[in-house]
């Protein structure tokens, strides 16, 4: 399990993990503070956070829609950043994964959305779509590897995942948007 929030050994900052849209990122804020100062970045997600005693190094786990989980050091500020296993890379030398991109969107009320569409190899023909929406409501899809959406997509289906009203990592708003009437009010025809 992961090493959070924690508190550096000196009291001076606290780290804790959160969402930025589909991306998990580390945090940190100063004891003394209310600035919240983001560590970590990318079109990734971070998990399994360990610091070192001293908390000036930590390790944790990294992986993105073309990579699976892989392990990772870094100075506390996030510098200095270094892959240290290599599990999954004979792997991903025998297999062609799909391409999964970050689209945007806008609803009819002009509420943007975010999604992850993850397509087959080339074809002129088009591909049947499998949509796939989160339960919770609060959740989301991320910036993580994700097996079954490559596994559909090498099956000739492209994958649309979207992180609808309700979904975290969008702001308190967006994320109580289907309050009171979810399955309802995350469509916006239904807000009037």
């Amino acid at each position: 399990s992961s090493d959070l929030p924690h508190c550096t050994s000196n009291g001076e900052f606290i780290y804790f993990e959160g969402a930025v849209g589909g991306d998990t990122q580390l945090f940190r804020m100063a004891a003394a503070s209310d600035r919240v100062q983001q560590i970590t970045h990318g079109d990734r997600s971070l998990s399994q956070f360990s610091f070192a005693s001293a908390s000036d190094v930590m390790a944790y786990a990294a992986t993105d829609p073309a990579h699976p989980a892989e392990i990772y050091s870094a100075q506390s500020n996030g510098s200095n950043e270094m892959k240290l296993s290599a599990l999954n890379d004979a792997w991903l030398a025998e297999v062609d994964l799909s391409n999964v991109q970050k689209i945007h969107y806008s609803s009819p009320d002009g509420t943007p959305i975010e999604a992850y569409l993850t397509l087959p190899g080339a074809s002129s023909q088009g591909y049947p779509l499998i949509l796939n929406v989160h339960g919770g409501p609060h959740g989301a899809f991320g910036s993580g590897f994700s097996f079954e959406f490559q596994w559909l997509a090498a099956n000739g289906y492209a994958v649309l995942a979207p992180n609808p009203r309700g979904s975290t990592g969008y702001g308190e708003k967006f994320l109580w948007g289907s309050w009171g009437g979810w399955g309802k009010l995350d469509t916006p025809e239904d807000r009037k």
